[in-house]
């Protein structure tokens, strides 16, 4: 039941549900990978089929066990996540609390734990206690986004477990068929998605991302036309708005490459922009398929910048004259 609901991940869930059939779990993973690649539902599926009355590989989703799991009710089954910006030293000892318990209705206790690498220091020296002798009966599901934010004593009593990005087609999918939406914008979304469907939803049902993207588009539309003067004002209004831009640069890297291919001769069905083809027709003739190139470059070198503590207004300062300078 919890395992059909995964996108992807074919092979991971073969192995996973083989060493469920044969109790050959480790004690502690850390599933690591972008937000919104299944990480989390992977792990509730592997608790679930744990904790199944009928089952071994799989929740049955109608004994006791799973109708608890379904309510986020079941007493061997506990998840932790940040309270506020990291899990405190007092959460890791609830969780310790937890384990150490023998379980209540069966034979195993599973505990995940949530954006991982936000344990504070003393949190994660706390719950290296646990690892180096963890209770035969627990399984520890360290779930995170960013791998580096663990010490490497945990990680290395863990058993490590990357989720690649999901495919562009997988996604599109799973948007065309938990959402109503036409196959243009399936496409659109699930290219800047980058392998996240956690990523597609959110923009997908993010009234501030559709805006985001018209004032990109006029944005670009300035800059092509050489409306200097407008392309500087609204990077006056995105001075303050640090946190869009990696948004901002993505979504511009995808109207220059709609460019590219227009200019390459590429079918509209390609476009990931197809809802505005009259407008990138119109700018297609006023640059060439190499100012398209050397576009994109200046704009990933300016997305490269944001990283390293560059003025964000100098930023796109630089970017509207490399960009006017080269069409």
């Amino acid at each position: 039941m919890y395992f059909k609901k995964i996108v992807g991940h074919k092979d991971l869930k073969d192995r996973i549900k083989k060493a469920l059939r044969e109790d050959q779990l480790a004690h502690a993973y850390i599933f690591e990978g972008v937000k919104g690649v299944g990480k989390a539902l992977m792990a509730e599926s592997i608790a679930a089929a744990l904790l199944c009355e009928n089952e071994v590989d799989e929740a049955c989703g109608v004994c006791a066990a799973c109708q608890k799991m379904a309510t986020s009710n079941h007493p061997d089954y506990e998840i932790t996540l940040p309270d506020g910006a990291s899990i405190k030293n007092k959460q890791i000892e609830g969780f310790q609390e937890f384990i150490l318990l023998k379980p209540y209705t069966g034979n195993r206790k599973i505990a995940i734990i949530k954006d991982a690498h936000t344990m504070t220091l003393s949190a994660q020296n706390r719950i290296l206690k646990i690892l180096e002798e963890p209770p035969h009966y627990a399984v520890i599901i360290f779930i995170t986004d960013q791998m580096a934010g663990m010490l490497p004593t945990i990680k290395s009593r863990c058993q490590s477990v990357s989720f690649q990005r999901l495919k562009k087609d997988q996604i599109v999918d799973y948007l065309l068929n938990n959402h109503e939406i036409d196959s243009e914008k399936a496409h659109m979304y699930a290219t800047f998605a980058d392998g996240s469907i956690l990523r597609a939803e959110n923009s997908l049902t993010d009234e501030a991302f559709v805006e985001l993207r018209e004032n990109v588009i006029q944005f670009a539309d300035n800059l092509i036309m050489k409306k200097r003067a407008k392309a500087f004002d609204w990077t006056g209004e995105m001075e303050g708005q640090k946190d869009k831009l990696e948004m901002v640069f993505d979504l511009l890297k995808l109207w220059f490459r709609d460019i590219m291919l227009i200019k390459s001769g590429s079918a509209k069905e390609l476009l990931l922009n197809a809802d505005q083809f009259e407008l990138l027709q119109k700018e297609s003739y006023r640059v060439s398929l190499k100012q398209s190139v050397e576009i994109l470059e200046r704009i990933e070198q300016a997305r490269a910048q944001l990283a390293s503590h560059v003025n964000v207004g100098l930023i796109l300062e630089t970017l509207i004259m490399d960009i006017q300078e080269g069409t």
